[in-house]
């Protein structure tokens, strides 16, 4: 086996995740020691978190599946969908009497996920946090000092449809490599240029981007989107039709009264869900002590929500004019978000595009792997460029060092791994302890300055692959235990 690593008196390698920090429910993922991205659940055990924020009146914090429980009695102290208002100055209401700038806030998630990792896989040093392609440079450094904030080295800012690109063909990669010696004469049987379509709807944002991919080459030919149009959307166009017929009924309004609106929002989510399964759900509301159950069918659900799936579709329509390119030229097209799992967004994909969307992947966990993948990458070029950097500076008589260094020229990856003296379960993530999702709250001033206070240098998000790195990351992992 070439390659092999030696470590003598060494410091633990760095660990880094990667990250989809999402607008309704984030992700994170690693690559484990087989090359294989895995998503890390969090401290209920869910793959998934609500990026929701309940700042509770004795001052702790509570972010996640509680939070977002919280909402509905307690509204006004429940912060939903920041990633909105991310690059405002503060957030569009004061919370307990202060102003919070998004940053803040969006980094009281980001600590949650970091400590859930950490329960599992042990410290985390960093993380490639992903971001809208049409984010502008003020929401990319406010997502930096978001990270920042929470502790975590942003290694860097990833565009989402980016990741999710580079998880599909890694993916791939790996299928065909597996088994075999040399990962690298994958480069020609991947050379052949291809276009991809990434339709990414979520919670919050929308986007859709459209790439050239050459080999292992990912490159960002046109994007638009639209950071106010998500699942949340459809949500609130349920709702608003349930509250006309309770009105219509019983002659009042409950979306008057807050705690009936949160209620609300909530059955509408529940009855979207349902209608992505079914051709018929109901939605139950109560107000005043008078019950209304509202039955909806997916054709009526599409009907009243189909000036939302035009927005997309313009966005897609107008993306394809941008890149210069026909429908006949694009050769695959990839769903990204959890919203895309509803039946009208397949349809409008098939009849706009004339191509089967690729839904192989999870559409909750596929850019938060293609950012753990992404991380991996990032940190090979690390040791890479440390080890070339210290071979130049080595004199020929000296000692051999007694700091880690690869024999025979090869890079190895210190992928993440298990803490071997933790309890591990059987996907190899250590089993968490405690369970605890209750923040300490920060310290921040009435105008919310001091937490929003973080130096930040240039972002310049990665949007090209060297031909090899993908390749090459495999094989570092394949090749060496680290």
């Amino acid at each position: 086996m070439q390659g092999v690593l030696a470590m003598s008196e060494s410091p633990r390698a760095k660990r880094y995740i990667g990250i989809d920090l999402g607008t309704t429910f984030s992700a994170m993922a690693y690559v484990d020691a087989h090359g294989t991205p895995v998503t890390i659940p969090n401290a209920e055990g869910s793959l998934t978190t609500p990026s929701v924020v309940f700042f509770e009146p004795s001052g702790q914090v509570v972010v996640g599946a509680e939070a977002r429980a919280a909402a509905v009695e307690n509204p006004d102290l429940v912060v939903e969908c920041v990633k909105r208002e991310m690059g405002e100055r503060f957030y569009s209401r004061a919370i307990q009497g202060r102003k919070l700038p998004p940053p803040a806030i969006s980094a009281l998630v980001l600590k949650k996920l970091k400590q859930d990792a950490e329960a599992k896989l042990g410290p985390i040093d960093g993380a490639v946090i992903t971001v809208p392609a049409y984010f502008d440079e003020g929401r990319r450094q406010a997502t930096q000092a978001a990270g920042e904030i929470a502790g975590l080295e942003v290694l860097d800012i990833l565009n989402e449809p980016t990741a999710a690109s580079l998880a599909f063909a890694y993916r791939d990669i790996k299928r065909k490599s597996d088994g075999q010696d040399d990962v690298l004469r994958l480069a020609d049987e991947t050379s052949k240029a291809r276009i991809a379509v990434v339709y990414d709807l979520g919670g919050g944002t929308f986007d859709v981007t459209v790439l050239r991919i050459e080999g292992n080459n990912l490159t960002v030919l046109a994007t638009d989107g639209d950071v106010q149009l998500g699942g949340k959307d459809w949500d609130m166009k349920l709702l608003n039709a349930a509250a006309v017929a309770f009105k219509a009924k019983h002659g009042v309004d409950p979306r008057n009264d807050e705690h009936v609106f949160q209620q609300m929002l909530v059955a509408a989510e529940d009855c979207k869900r349902a209608l992505s399964a079914r051709d018929k759900a109901r939605m139950g509301i109560t107000f005043a002590g008078k019950p209304v159950n509202i039955d909806v069918t997916r054709q009526q659900f599409e009907e009243l929500t189909s000036d939302l799936l035009y927005r997309t579709e313009s966005r897609i329509v107008r993306v394809i004019e941008a890149a210069g390119l026909a429908w006949s030229e694009v050769d695959e097209v990839l769903t990204v978000g959890g919203s895309t799992r509803m039946p009208q967004v397949i349809k409008l994909l098939e009849r706009v595009t004339g191509k089967k969307p690729n839904t192989s992947l999870s559409p909750d966990e596929v850019v938060a792997h293609g950012a753990a993948i992404h991380a991996a990458i990032e940190q090979l070029k690390r040791y890479q460029t440390q080890q070339q950097a210290a071979k130049a500076a080595k004199p020929k008589s000296a000692a051999p060092p007694t700091e880690m260094k690869i024999k025979d020229d090869d890079a190895a990856l210190p992928m993440v791994e298990v803490d071997p003296n933790a309890e591990t379960v059987s996907d190899g993530i250590a089993p968490h302890e405690g369970g605890a999702s209750t923040l300490s709250a920060p310290a921040i001033s009435s105008d919310g300055s001091t937490i929003a206070e973080a130096e930040l240098e240039e972002i310049s998000p990665s949007e090209q692959y060297d031909a090899n790195d993908a390749t090459d990351v495999l094989r570092a992992i394949q090749t060496h235990n680290v």
